[in-house]
């Protein structure tokens, strides 16, 4: 038993310093990128928070305004580095992980607004994390977001499947004129 927890603990620790070291060494990357201000994107943002403080499809009306502001910035930060991913899929998917709650930790010790292992403290750190494993989840499922969704949420279970319809569920429901 002690092995184990001594074991678990490694490993947790391992994925914090791993995700600090790959963060860092990005971290001129994200700063360059929130830089890059137009009107396109301004109004992008805004459609973001909307969302985000909307009480249906994919937000939640508790989320402070500044916050939801610093979840869409950095929203629309990965989406500049990932242009084939959709930033109102990665807010429908933070909604099914955390409902914006950057403090959220699941039972299975994953923590943040999209419940990836070692939890930064930092939204946009967060985001960016969560956006490359998903988009790993994209490449091992084929570019089939259903299946990426369902592996993102655990695997191929029954649990993740539906975890992953409600996720889609969600995604269908987006204005497609906020998109």
């Amino acid at each position: 038993m002690r092995t184990k927890v001594i074991y678990n603990s490694l490993l947790i620790l391992v994925s914090a310093v791993t995700l600090v070291i790959v963060l860092a060494s990005e971290m001129d990357t994200l700063a360059s990128a929130r830089s890059i201000s137009t009107r396109s994107t301004s109004r992008l943002i805004d459609n973001y928070v909307s969302l985000i403080r909307t009480s249906r499809v994919c937000g939640n009306p508790k989320v402070h305004y500044r916050e939801a502001y610093a979840i869409a910035e950095a929203v629309n930060a990965a989406v500049a580095e990932n242009p084939d991913l959709n930033g109102f899929a990665i807010l429908c998917l933070i909604k099914t992980e955390s409902d914006y709650n950057r403090k959220a930790i699941s039972h299975k010790g994953y923590a943040g607004l999209m419940q990836t292992p070692g939890m930064s403290g930092y939204i946009d750190l967060d985001i960016r994390w969560g956006v490359r494993i998903l988009k790993k989840k994209l490449d091992l499922a084929k570019c089939d977001l259903r299946k990426a969704i369902a592996l993102y949420k655990g695997g191929n279970n029954r649990l993740a499947r539906r975890q992953a319809e409600e996720f889609m569920r969600r995604w269908s429901q987006v204005p497609r004129e906020m998109i």
